[in-house]
């Protein structure tokens, strides 16, 4: 078990928070890798016993939290990705409006 000086998670809280600021900025399916991570890492402190899941779960709240408060949404229509493949080739495309 963990000891009494680990709460709330500071690893658990921060990638959350990466990964709901990936979610407002940009959208969910950008944003499904950085969850997946965050997860990884809030199992690895568990896993690793430096917290117990009490202390994940409030680092993930306190991440996602803080996301909700400081972070705005970006809207959608000033960044397009595409990608177009053909006979063995492969064409990734960008582009941002102001």
């Amino acid at each position: 078990m963990s000891n009494d000086n680990s709460f709330p998670s500071g690893h658990t809280s921060t990638v959350f928070h990466s990964a709901g600021y990936i979610h407002r900025r940009y959208g969910f399916k950008y944003s499904i890798p950085a969850y997946a991570l965050a997860g990884f890492t809030a199992a690895s402190r568990i896993d690793s016993n430096k917290h117990d899941i009490l202390d994940v779960f409030a680092g993930a709240i306190i991440g996602l939290g803080a996301n909700f408060l400081f972070t705005t949404e970006q809207e959608q229509k000033q960044m397009e990705i595409s990608f177009n493949s053909n006979n063995g080739t492969y064409l990734i495309g960008f582009s941002y409006k102001f």
